[in-house]
Protein backbone atom coordinates (compact mmCIF):
# COMPACT_ATOMS: atom_id res chain seq x y z
CA UNK A 1 0.00 0.00 0.00
CA UNK A 2 2.73 2.59 0.94
CA UNK A 3 4.28 1.77 -2.81
CA UNK A 4 1.04 2.26 -4.06
CA UNK A 5 0.34 6.15 -2.52
CA UNK A 6 4.02 7.01 -3.15
CA UNK A 7 3.79 6.44 -6.45
CA UNK A 8 0.34 8.21 -6.30
CA UNK A 9 1.40 11.21 -4.97
CA UNK A 10 4.81 11.53 -6.90
CA UNK A 11 2.81 11.75 -10.41
CA UNK A 12 0.01 13.75 -8.70
CA UNK A 13 3.18 16.25 -8.01
CA UNK A 14 5.02 15.64 -11.16
CA UNK A 15 1.77 16.01 -13.43
CA UNK A 16 1.09 19.41 -11.76
CA UNK A 17 4.81 20.32 -12.32
CA UNK A 18 5.12 19.29 -16.39
CA UNK A 19 1.32 21.16 -16.73
CA UNK A 20 2.46 24.08 -15.08
CA UNK A 21 6.01 24.32 -16.76
CA UNK A 22 4.76 23.49 -20.08
CA UNK A 23 1.85 26.28 -19.61
CA UNK A 24 4.91 29.15 -18.64
CA UNK A 25 7.06 27.67 -21.73
CA UNK A 26 3.46 28.28 -24.15
CA UNK A 27 3.79 31.96 -22.24
CA UNK A 28 7.65 32.76 -22.96
CA UNK A 29 8.18 32.23 -19.16
CA UNK A 30 10.38 30.00 -17.31
CA UNK A 31 9.01 28.23 -13.32
CA UNK A 32 6.85 31.22 -13.11
CA UNK A 33 4.32 30.25 -10.78
CA UNK A 34 2.41 33.11 -10.88
CA UNK A 35 -0.58 32.26 -12.84
CA UNK A 36 -0.01 28.18 -11.53
CA UNK A 37 -2.98 26.52 -12.35
CA UNK A 38 -2.71 23.49 -14.08
CA UNK A 39 -6.23 21.69 -13.08
CA UNK A 40 -7.98 24.93 -13.37
CA UNK A 41 -7.21 25.56 -16.37
CA UNK A 42 -8.28 21.78 -17.42
CA UNK A 43 -11.42 22.06 -15.69
CA UNK A 44 -12.37 25.44 -17.36
CA UNK A 45 -12.71 23.11 -20.67
CA UNK A 46 -15.08 21.04 -19.08
CA UNK A 47 -16.95 24.00 -17.58
CA UNK A 48 -17.08 25.29 -21.52
CA UNK A 49 -18.77 21.95 -22.54
CA UNK A 50 -21.57 21.87 -19.72
CA UNK A 51 -23.18 25.59 -19.44
CA UNK A 52 -24.10 26.20 -15.72
CA UNK A 53 -21.10 23.83 -14.02
CA UNK A 54 -18.44 25.40 -11.93
CA UNK A 55 -15.84 22.95 -10.84
CA UNK A 56 -13.44 24.17 -7.98
CA UNK A 57 -10.92 22.30 -5.68
CA UNK A 58 -8.03 21.65 -3.32
CA UNK A 59 -5.13 19.78 -3.01
CA UNK A 60 -3.16 20.47 0.08
CA UNK A 61 0.06 18.22 1.89
CA UNK A 62 0.23 18.43 5.29
CA UNK A 63 3.44 17.07 6.97
CA UNK A 64 4.52 17.34 11.25
CA UNK A 65 7.58 16.19 12.23
CA UNK A 66 8.26 15.64 16.27
CA UNK A 67 11.10 17.62 17.68
CA UNK A 68 11.33 16.22 21.45
CA UNK A 69 13.44 13.11 19.87
CA UNK A 70 11.98 9.83 20.23
CA UNK A 71 13.10 6.62 23.11
CA UNK A 72 13.54 2.95 22.05
CA UNK A 73 10.49 1.28 19.89
CA UNK A 74 8.54 0.54 22.66
CA UNK A 75 9.51 2.18 25.21
CA UNK A 76 10.71 5.81 26.25
CA UNK A 77 10.70 7.87 29.20
CA UNK A 78 7.89 7.67 31.82
CA UNK A 79 5.86 10.57 32.24
CA UNK A 80 2.96 10.54 35.17
CA UNK A 81 0.02 12.17 36.53
CA UNK A 82 -0.53 12.70 39.96
CA UNK A 83 0.74 10.01 41.73
CA UNK A 84 -1.91 10.27 44.47
CA UNK A 85 -5.68 9.95 43.58
CA UNK A 86 -8.01 12.57 45.02
CA UNK A 87 -9.83 12.27 47.79
CA UNK A 88 -13.21 12.19 47.42
CA UNK A 89 -14.72 14.97 46.40
CA UNK A 90 -11.19 17.21 45.34
CA UNK A 91 -9.56 17.46 42.48
CA UNK A 92 -7.24 15.59 40.77
CA UNK A 93 -4.76 18.39 38.41
CA UNK A 94 -5.01 16.56 35.34
CA UNK A 95 -7.90 13.57 35.42
CA UNK A 96 -7.19 12.99 31.99
CA UNK A 97 -3.22 11.66 33.35
CA UNK A 98 -3.70 8.52 35.05
CA UNK A 99 -1.50 7.83 38.44
CA UNK A 100 0.29 5.08 37.03
CA UNK A 101 3.45 5.75 34.57
CA UNK A 102 2.08 6.95 30.63
CA UNK A 103 4.62 6.15 28.46
CA UNK A 104 5.58 8.99 26.69
CA UNK A 105 5.73 9.59 22.88
CA UNK A 106 8.09 7.42 20.89
CA UNK A 107 7.16 8.32 17.29
CA UNK A 108 8.75 10.27 15.09
CA UNK A 109 5.66 11.86 12.69
CA UNK A 110 2.52 13.97 13.69
CA UNK A 111 0.63 13.08 10.09
CA UNK A 112 1.50 13.03 6.66
CA UNK A 113 -1.86 13.94 5.13
CA UNK A 114 -2.64 14.26 1.60
CA UNK A 115 -6.13 15.60 1.37
CA UNK A 116 -7.71 16.94 -1.85
CA UNK A 117 -11.30 18.07 -1.86
CA UNK A 118 -13.59 18.82 -5.29
CA UNK A 119 -16.48 20.95 -5.56
CA UNK A 120 -19.60 21.01 -7.93
CA UNK A 121 -22.06 23.45 -8.84
CA UNK A 122 -24.75 23.73 -11.34
CA UNK A 123 -27.37 26.09 -11.80
CA UNK A 124 -29.65 24.93 -14.76
CA UNK A 125 -29.55 27.94 -17.32
CA UNK A 126 -33.30 27.69 -17.95
CA UNK A 127 -33.90 28.79 -13.83
CA UNK A 128 -31.13 31.03 -12.44
CA UNK A 129 -32.18 30.87 -8.90
CA UNK A 130 -32.03 27.30 -8.55
CA UNK A 131 -28.45 25.78 -7.71
CA UNK A 132 -27.47 22.30 -7.06
CA UNK A 133 -24.55 21.16 -4.98
CA UNK A 134 -22.14 18.53 -4.36
CA UNK A 135 -18.80 18.54 -2.39
CA UNK A 136 -16.47 15.44 -2.26
CA UNK A 137 -13.36 15.17 0.44
CA UNK A 138 -10.98 12.08 0.14
CA UNK A 139 -8.15 11.88 2.76
CA UNK A 140 -4.85 9.73 2.94
CA UNK A 141 -2.82 10.05 6.15
CA UNK A 142 0.97 8.29 5.35
CA UNK A 143 1.85 7.92 8.95
CA UNK A 144 0.96 4.65 9.35
CA UNK A 145 2.52 3.32 6.45
CA UNK A 146 5.80 5.30 6.73
CA UNK A 147 6.56 5.59 10.69
CA UNK A 148 6.25 2.20 11.87
CA UNK A 149 7.66 3.21 15.26
CA UNK A 150 3.97 4.72 16.01
CA UNK A 151 2.80 0.98 15.82
CA UNK A 152 5.12 -0.09 18.10
CA UNK A 153 4.44 1.97 20.61
CA UNK A 154 1.42 -0.06 21.13
CA UNK A 155 3.67 -3.03 22.75
CA UNK A 156 4.83 -6.38 21.63
CA UNK A 157 2.99 -7.82 18.41
CA UNK A 158 0.86 -10.33 21.08
CA UNK A 159 -0.27 -7.76 22.90
CA UNK A 160 -4.24 -6.86 23.19
CA UNK A 161 -3.27 -3.42 22.25
CA UNK A 162 -1.30 -3.69 19.55
CA UNK A 163 -3.95 -6.45 17.97
CA UNK A 164 -7.17 -4.56 18.73
CA UNK A 165 -6.21 -0.91 19.76
CA UNK A 166 -3.54 -0.05 16.77
CA UNK A 167 -5.97 -1.34 14.27
CA UNK A 168 -8.85 1.12 15.21
CA UNK A 169 -6.90 3.94 15.27
CA UNK A 170 -5.29 3.27 12.11
CA UNK A 171 -8.96 2.43 10.55
CA UNK A 172 -10.29 5.70 11.61
CA UNK A 173 -7.43 8.07 11.06
CA UNK A 174 -5.57 6.86 7.74
CA UNK A 175 -8.35 7.34 5.34
CA UNK A 176 -11.94 8.75 4.72
CA UNK A 177 -13.19 5.08 4.14
CA UNK A 178 -17.19 5.61 4.18
CA UNK A 179 -19.62 7.71 1.89
CA UNK A 180 -20.32 9.69 4.72
CA UNK A 181 -17.35 11.40 5.42
CA UNK A 182 -16.29 11.33 1.55
CA UNK A 183 -19.47 12.68 -0.17
CA UNK A 184 -19.55 15.68 2.36
CA UNK A 185 -22.65 17.99 1.01
CA UNK A 186 -25.14 17.39 -1.21
CA UNK A 187 -28.03 20.43 -1.19
CA UNK A 188 -30.53 21.92 -3.15
CA UNK A 189 -30.36 25.82 -3.19
CA UNK A 190 -33.26 28.13 -4.51
CA UNK A 191 -32.79 32.10 -4.06
CA UNK A 192 -36.51 33.48 -4.98
CA UNK A 193 -36.60 37.07 -4.12
CA UNK A 194 -36.26 37.95 -0.45
CA UNK A 195 -34.98 33.87 0.24
CA UNK A 196 -32.32 32.01 0.60
CA UNK A 197 -33.60 27.92 0.77
CA UNK A 198 -31.29 25.06 1.25
CA UNK A 199 -32.72 21.74 1.34
CA UNK A 200 -30.21 18.72 2.02
CA UNK A 201 -26.67 17.91 3.50
CA UNK A 202 -25.04 21.06 4.65
CA UNK A 203 -23.07 22.78 6.89
CA UNK A 204 -23.76 26.72 8.63
CA UNK A 205 -20.48 28.44 9.65
CA UNK A 206 -21.37 31.76 11.51
CA UNK A 207 -17.82 32.69 13.27
CA UNK A 208 -17.33 35.61 14.03
CA UNK A 209 -13.89 34.90 15.91
CA UNK A 210 -11.28 32.27 15.20
CA UNK A 211 -12.53 29.45 17.52
CA UNK A 212 -16.23 27.88 18.16
CA UNK A 213 -18.48 29.66 20.05
CA UNK A 214 -22.12 29.53 18.52
CA UNK A 215 -20.59 27.20 15.76
CA UNK A 216 -20.58 24.27 19.41
CA UNK A 217 -23.94 23.24 18.26
CA UNK A 218 -22.73 21.96 15.37
CA UNK A 219 -20.84 18.61 15.42
CA UNK A 220 -17.32 18.08 14.88
CA UNK A 221 -15.06 15.25 13.42
CA UNK A 222 -11.93 15.66 15.66
CA UNK A 223 -10.21 12.21 13.89
CA UNK A 224 -9.17 14.79 11.67
CA UNK A 225 -7.99 17.86 13.60
CA UNK A 226 -7.82 18.24 17.27
CA UNK A 227 -8.00 20.47 20.23
CA UNK A 228 -4.70 20.03 20.63
CA UNK A 229 -3.55 20.58 16.92
CA UNK A 230 -4.95 23.74 16.36
CA UNK A 231 -7.23 23.21 13.10
CA UNK A 232 -10.31 24.53 15.06
CA UNK A 233 -9.94 28.23 13.25
CA UNK A 234 -12.63 29.64 11.04
CA UNK A 235 -10.30 28.69 8.05
CA UNK A 236 -10.72 24.70 8.50
CA UNK A 237 -14.57 24.52 10.00
CA UNK A 238 -15.77 23.72 6.96
CA UNK A 239 -13.57 20.83 7.11
CA UNK A 240 -13.92 19.46 10.48
CA UNK A 241 -17.37 19.73 10.34
CA UNK A 242 -19.75 17.13 10.06
CA UNK A 243 -22.96 18.30 7.54
CA UNK A 244 -25.92 17.00 8.10
CA UNK A 245 -29.55 17.07 6.03
CA UNK A 246 -31.64 20.12 7.12
CA UNK A 247 -34.03 23.02 5.27
CA UNK A 248 -32.75 25.96 6.34
CA UNK A 249 -34.93 28.60 5.24
CA UNK A 250 -33.29 32.69 5.32
CA UNK A 251 -36.18 35.83 4.83
CA UNK A 252 -34.73 39.06 4.25
CA UNK A 253 -36.90 41.31 6.22
CA UNK A 254 -35.45 44.57 4.78
CA UNK A 255 -32.31 46.19 3.97
CA UNK A 256 -31.20 45.60 7.13
CA UNK A 257 -32.72 42.75 8.88
CA UNK A 258 -32.94 38.99 8.36
CA UNK A 259 -34.55 36.05 10.32
CA UNK A 260 -33.29 32.06 9.24
CA UNK A 261 -34.92 28.91 10.44
CA UNK A 262 -32.62 25.46 10.19
CA UNK A 263 -34.94 22.40 11.14
CA UNK A 264 -32.56 19.67 11.35
CA UNK A 265 -33.79 16.28 11.40
CA UNK A 266 -30.48 14.20 11.18
CA UNK A 267 -28.65 13.83 14.82
CA UNK A 268 -24.59 13.59 13.88
CA UNK A 269 -22.47 13.21 17.52
CA UNK A 270 -19.16 14.88 17.90
CA UNK A 271 -16.42 12.13 16.75
CA UNK A 272 -12.84 12.08 18.29
CA UNK A 273 -9.68 10.66 17.87
CA UNK A 274 -9.15 6.89 19.71
CA UNK A 275 -7.36 5.99 23.02
CA UNK A 276 -3.58 5.82 21.30
CA UNK A 277 -3.76 8.27 18.87
CA UNK A 278 -0.40 10.44 18.31
CA UNK A 279 -2.50 13.36 20.65
CA UNK A 280 -3.41 12.53 24.26
CA UNK A 281 -6.86 13.41 24.74
CA UNK A 282 -6.71 15.12 28.49
CA UNK A 283 -10.61 15.64 28.58
CA UNK A 284 -12.25 15.31 32.33
CA UNK A 285 -15.14 13.88 30.99
CA UNK A 286 -16.40 10.80 32.52
CA UNK A 287 -13.02 10.47 33.91
CA UNK A 288 -13.05 9.66 37.27
CA UNK A 289 -16.53 8.52 37.90
CA UNK A 290 -17.15 4.69 37.07
CA UNK A 291 -13.72 2.77 37.01
CA UNK A 292 -13.13 1.45 33.52
CA UNK A 293 -12.09 -2.28 33.96
CA UNK A 294 -15.64 -2.69 35.91
CA UNK A 295 -18.11 -0.61 33.75
CA UNK A 296 -20.03 -2.13 31.05
CA UNK A 297 -21.05 -0.41 28.63
CA UNK A 298 -25.11 -0.45 27.38
CA UNK A 299 -26.39 0.53 24.28
CA UNK A 300 -26.17 4.34 23.37
CA UNK A 301 -30.23 5.80 23.23
CA UNK A 302 -29.64 7.85 19.96
CA UNK A 303 -31.85 10.35 18.56
CA UNK A 304 -34.07 9.12 15.64
CA UNK A 305 -35.51 10.64 12.14
CA UNK A 306 -38.73 11.32 14.36
CA UNK A 307 -39.66 15.00 14.21
CA UNK A 308 -39.86 14.91 18.48
CA UNK A 309 -35.94 14.58 17.75
CA UNK A 310 -35.75 16.71 15.59
CA UNK A 311 -33.19 19.97 16.35
CA UNK A 312 -34.47 23.85 15.93
CA UNK A 313 -32.07 26.39 15.41
CA UNK A 314 -33.27 30.60 14.79
CA UNK A 315 -30.73 33.62 14.06
CA UNK A 316 -31.85 37.21 13.81
CA UNK A 317 -29.17 38.85 11.86
CA UNK A 318 -29.14 42.81 11.68
CA UNK A 319 -27.14 45.39 10.21
CA UNK A 320 -27.30 48.82 12.03
CA UNK A 321 -24.48 51.63 11.10
CA UNK A 322 -20.80 50.01 11.79
CA UNK A 323 -22.34 46.95 13.53
CA UNK A 324 -23.32 43.84 12.16
CA UNK A 325 -24.32 40.73 13.94
CA UNK A 326 -26.80 37.61 14.83
CA UNK A 327 -29.04 36.87 17.61
CA UNK A 328 -29.32 33.04 18.33
CA UNK A 329 -31.35 30.41 19.98
CA UNK A 330 -31.32 26.97 19.47
CA UNK A 331 -32.85 23.70 20.45
CA UNK A 332 -30.52 20.86 19.97
CA UNK A 333 -29.03 17.85 21.01
CA UNK A 334 -25.84 18.42 22.84
CA UNK A 335 -23.34 16.89 20.58
CA UNK A 336 -21.04 14.82 22.93
CA UNK A 337 -22.95 11.44 24.69
CA UNK A 338 -23.24 11.53 28.58
CA UNK A 339 -22.31 8.20 30.24
CA UNK A 340 -25.27 8.13 33.22
CA UNK A 341 -24.62 5.04 35.39
CA UNK A 342 -28.13 3.09 35.23
CA UNK A 343 -27.32 0.54 38.10
CA UNK A 344 -24.80 -0.88 40.35
CA UNK A 345 -25.04 -4.87 40.97
CA UNK A 346 -22.14 -7.34 42.43
CA UNK A 347 -21.92 -9.94 39.38
CA UNK A 348 -19.48 -13.06 40.20
CA UNK A 349 -18.91 -11.57 43.44
CA UNK A 350 -17.21 -8.29 41.93
CA UNK A 351 -19.30 -5.17 41.53
CA UNK A 352 -20.15 -3.70 38.08
CA UNK A 353 -21.75 -0.76 36.88
CA UNK A 354 -23.64 -0.16 34.09
CA UNK A 355 -23.60 2.85 31.92
CA UNK A 356 -25.68 3.80 29.33
CA UNK A 357 -24.39 6.45 27.08
CA UNK A 358 -26.92 9.06 25.22
CA UNK A 359 -26.86 12.46 24.42
CA UNK A 360 -29.20 15.19 26.51
CA UNK A 361 -30.98 18.07 24.71
CA UNK A 362 -29.57 21.45 26.15
CA UNK A 363 -30.45 25.12 24.83
CA UNK A 364 -28.15 27.84 23.32
CA UNK A 365 -29.06 31.57 23.56
CA UNK A 366 -26.39 34.05 22.76
CA UNK A 367 -25.35 36.95 20.60
CA UNK A 368 -22.75 37.56 18.08
CA UNK A 369 -21.34 41.12 17.13
CA UNK A 370 -18.67 42.94 14.49
CA UNK A 371 -17.92 46.36 14.00
CA UNK A 372 -14.92 48.26 13.49
CA UNK A 373 -14.27 51.87 14.34
CA UNK A 374 -10.91 54.67 13.81
CA UNK A 375 -9.27 55.42 17.30
CA UNK A 376 -5.68 56.05 17.54
CA UNK A 377 -5.00 57.15 14.65
CA UNK A 378 -5.82 53.38 13.04
CA UNK A 379 -8.56 51.90 12.10
CA UNK A 380 -10.08 48.59 14.09
CA UNK A 381 -12.01 45.46 14.14
CA UNK A 382 -13.64 44.36 16.90
CA UNK A 383 -15.80 41.09 17.51
CA UNK A 384 -17.74 39.11 20.59
CA UNK A 385 -19.27 36.35 20.60
CA UNK A 386 -21.51 34.53 23.62
CA UNK A 387 -23.87 31.96 24.53
CA UNK A 388 -25.56 30.50 27.51
CA UNK A 389 -25.60 26.70 27.45
CA UNK A 390 -28.84 25.52 29.47
CA UNK A 391 -29.67 21.97 31.05
CA UNK A 392 -25.48 21.02 30.10
CA UNK A 393 -24.66 17.60 32.26
CA UNK A 394 -21.64 17.60 34.02
CA UNK A 395 -19.35 14.71 35.30
CA UNK A 396 -20.02 15.37 39.25
CA UNK A 397 -16.94 13.47 41.11
CA UNK A 398 -19.07 13.75 44.75
CA UNK A 399 -21.25 10.95 42.91
CA UNK A 400 -18.18 9.01 41.73
CA UNK A 401 -17.54 5.06 42.41
CA UNK A 402 -14.50 6.81 44.52
CA UNK A 403 -16.43 9.31 46.32
CA UNK A 404 -19.43 6.91 47.25
CA UNK A 405 -17.53 3.37 47.70
CA UNK A 406 -17.22 0.31 45.39
CA UNK A 407 -20.70 -1.03 46.72
CA UNK A 408 -22.31 1.59 48.11
CA UNK A 409 -26.48 1.49 47.26
CA UNK A 410 -26.39 5.43 46.69
CA UNK A 411 -25.19 4.05 43.56
CA UNK A 412 -28.24 3.04 42.00
CA UNK A 413 -29.45 6.71 43.03
CA UNK A 414 -26.96 9.22 41.66
CA UNK A 415 -25.79 8.80 37.86
CA UNK A 416 -22.74 10.80 38.44
CA UNK A 417 -23.75 13.65 36.60
CA UNK A 418 -25.46 17.14 37.69
CA UNK A 419 -27.67 19.34 35.39
CA UNK A 420 -25.70 23.19 34.97
CA UNK A 421 -26.14 26.07 32.84
CA UNK A 422 -22.54 27.46 31.32
CA UNK A 423 -21.88 30.49 29.85
CA UNK A 424 -18.76 31.32 27.50
CA UNK A 425 -17.75 34.52 25.66
CA UNK A 426 -14.95 35.49 23.22
CA UNK A 427 -14.25 39.13 22.82
CA UNK A 428 -10.93 39.91 20.63
CA UNK A 429 -9.56 43.29 18.92
CA UNK A 430 -7.92 43.32 15.38
CA UNK A 431 -5.63 46.55 14.26
CA UNK A 432 -2.22 47.07 12.84
CA UNK A 433 0.71 48.97 13.29
CA UNK A 434 3.45 50.24 11.66
CA UNK A 435 1.82 49.98 8.12
CA UNK A 436 3.33 46.14 7.65
CA UNK A 437 2.46 44.68 11.11
CA UNK A 438 -1.47 43.50 12.47
CA UNK A 439 -2.12 41.61 15.71
CA UNK A 440 -5.28 39.94 16.86
CA UNK A 441 -5.58 39.79 20.71
CA UNK A 442 -8.51 37.47 22.41
CA UNK A 443 -10.06 36.97 25.61
CA UNK A 444 -11.58 33.70 26.09
CA UNK A 445 -14.24 33.39 28.98
CA UNK A 446 -15.86 30.17 30.63
CA UNK A 447 -18.11 30.16 33.62
CA UNK A 448 -20.29 27.34 35.52
CA UNK A 449 -23.33 28.77 37.24
CA UNK A 450 -23.89 26.68 40.13
CA UNK A 451 -20.89 24.65 40.81
CA UNK A 452 -20.20 22.86 43.60
CA UNK A 453 -17.02 20.68 44.98
CA UNK A 454 -17.75 17.59 42.98
CA UNK A 455 -17.96 19.33 39.50
CA UNK A 456 -14.51 19.80 37.51
CA UNK A 457 -15.28 21.83 35.13
CA UNK A 458 -14.14 24.58 34.06
CA UNK A 459 -11.00 23.90 36.20
CA UNK A 460 -10.17 20.70 37.47
CA UNK A 461 -7.06 21.95 39.67
CA UNK A 462 -9.09 24.65 41.18
CA UNK A 463 -12.25 25.61 43.25
CA UNK A 464 -12.83 28.75 40.94
CA UNK A 465 -16.04 28.83 38.44
CA UNK A 466 -14.38 30.22 35.91
CA UNK A 467 -11.90 29.97 33.19
CA UNK A 468 -10.21 32.59 31.15
CA UNK A 469 -8.08 32.11 27.66
CA UNK A 470 -5.83 34.75 25.92
CA UNK A 471 -4.34 35.09 22.95
CA UNK A 472 -1.51 37.07 23.81
CA UNK A 473 -1.31 38.25 21.26
CA UNK A 474 -1.29 37.18 17.21
CA UNK A 475 1.47 39.36 15.55
CA UNK A 476 1.60 38.86 11.41
CA UNK A 477 4.29 40.67 9.16
CA UNK A 478 3.69 40.90 5.78
CA UNK A 479 6.81 41.62 3.63
CA UNK A 480 6.00 44.93 1.39
CA UNK A 481 8.83 44.63 -0.70
CA UNK A 482 7.37 40.83 -1.57
CA UNK A 483 3.49 42.47 -2.23
CA UNK A 484 2.30 40.93 0.61
CA UNK A 485 3.45 37.32 -0.26
CA UNK A 486 5.60 36.48 2.55
CA UNK A 487 4.22 36.61 6.00
CA UNK A 488 5.35 35.73 9.74
CA UNK A 489 3.09 34.99 12.05
CA UNK A 490 2.96 34.46 16.12
CA UNK A 491 0.19 33.22 17.86
CA UNK A 492 0.21 32.90 21.72
CA UNK A 493 -2.34 31.21 23.34
CA UNK A 494 -2.13 31.22 27.24
CA UNK A 495 -4.38 29.53 30.08
CA UNK A 496 -3.62 29.81 33.41
CA UNK A 497 -4.80 27.25 35.60
CA UNK A 498 -2.64 26.48 38.79
CA UNK A 499 0.52 26.97 36.50
CA UNK A 500 0.72 28.84 33.38
CA UNK A 501 0.20 26.72 30.47
CA UNK A 502 0.65 28.15 26.70
CA UNK A 503 0.80 26.97 23.01
CA UNK A 504 3.18 29.11 21.10
CA UNK A 505 3.12 29.00 16.96
CA UNK A 506 5.79 30.21 14.72
CA UNK A 507 5.31 30.05 11.40
CA UNK A 508 6.07 31.58 7.91
CA UNK A 509 4.10 31.33 4.54
CA UNK A 510 4.52 32.37 0.97
CA UNK A 511 1.84 32.97 -1.52
CA UNK A 512 3.01 32.29 -5.12
CA UNK A 513 -0.15 33.16 -6.71
CA UNK A 514 -3.54 33.11 -6.59
CA UNK A 515 -3.41 28.95 -6.11
CA UNK A 516 -0.61 28.27 -4.97
CA UNK A 517 0.78 28.20 -1.06
CA UNK A 518 3.53 27.23 1.20
CA UNK A 519 4.03 27.26 4.88
CA UNK A 520 5.80 26.31 7.46
CA UNK A 521 4.79 26.39 11.15
CA UNK A 522 6.60 25.53 14.78
CA UNK A 523 4.72 24.45 17.05
CA UNK A 524 5.65 24.91 21.18
CA UNK A 525 4.09 23.92 23.77
CA UNK A 526 4.60 24.95 27.39
CA UNK A 527 3.26 23.82 31.08
CA UNK A 528 3.71 20.99 33.74
CA UNK A 529 2.38 17.74 32.50
CA UNK A 530 0.11 17.28 35.57
CA UNK A 531 -1.89 20.61 34.27
CA UNK A 532 -4.43 20.15 31.58
CA UNK A 533 -4.73 21.58 27.79
CA UNK A 534 -1.21 22.07 27.11
CA UNK A 535 0.84 20.97 29.81
CA UNK A 536 0.33 16.76 28.85
CA UNK A 537 1.74 18.14 25.48
CA UNK A 538 5.42 19.23 26.50
CA UNK A 539 7.26 16.27 24.67
CA UNK A 540 5.13 16.73 21.09
CA UNK A 541 6.64 20.11 20.08
CA UNK A 542 6.85 19.68 16.68
CA UNK A 543 7.27 21.66 12.74
CA UNK A 544 4.37 21.37 10.33
CA UNK A 545 5.02 21.74 6.33
CA UNK A 546 2.70 22.79 4.21
CA UNK A 547 1.42 23.21 0.56
CA UNK A 548 -2.01 23.83 -0.26
CA UNK A 549 -3.04 24.17 -4.11
CA UNK A 550 -6.67 25.76 -4.74
CA UNK A 551 -7.98 25.48 -8.17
Amino acid sequence: MKAKMSVLSLCLLLCMFFLGTAQAQEEGKWFDLSNFDPFGHALDNVEECVPGLYLKGIIWNDTGLFLNGRGREGGGKAMRGNPNPPAAGRYNSNPGLPAGALRKRNYNLEKIEWFTELEARYVPPAIPNLEFISIWDFRYNALYDWDHSFKHSFGATTSAARRNLYPAVKEADEYYNDTKRIWREFYIKWTPPGWIIQLGKQQHIWAKVDTKVHDDLFPVDLRYGTAANPRLTQTDYEYVNIPTWMLSATKQLGSHVYFQLIWNFDYERNYTYPAGYVWPSGSPSDIGINPAALTTRMRADMPTWNVKDHEWITRLGFNVGRWNGHLLYAYVWDKSLTGFRRASRIVGGAPRYFVEPKPTRVHYTGIALDTNFWFLKRNWAMFFENYFLLNKYLPNLNESVIALGLTNPLLNKYDGYSKRTLYKHIWGVESYFMQDFSFLLYWAFTYVFGRDGGIPAPQPASPANNISAIYLPALTWRAPFTEDRWSISWINMITPLNRMTSQNTFGTSYTFSNYLTASVLFHYFYGHPNDLLWGPLNDRNYVEFKVKYEF
